[in-house]
């Protein structure tokens, strides 16, 4: 794991929300749904519901749709333990 990719994680664990990956090249079309998707259950601040989400990660974009729903899951989940 990079240090910049391990930085992410510890924000999220401390209970900062990701920032969506960029998907505005037309190469990730196919994945703007998906990500849309992600986005709208972290904000809601759904992490059953990322956790439900299945990602098959067999490419690149891919791989960043579960970085970001992992980052979510443990940011919400920081969040709900610091509000308890």
């Amino acid at each position: 794991m990079s240090r910049a990719n391990a930085a992410l994680y510890l924000a999220a664990a401390a209970g900062h929300m990701p920032s969506p990956p960029d998907f505005s090249k037309p190469s990730y079309a196919p994945d703007r749904k998906r990500l849309a998707e992600l986005v709208a259950l972290a904000e809601a601040g759904d992490a059953a519901g990322l956790r439900a989400y299945s990602v098959r990660v067999y490419y690149s974009a891919a791989l960043e749709l579960d970085r970001f729903r992992h980052r979510a899951i443990l940011a919400i989940e920081a969040r709900a333990q610091q509000a308890a």
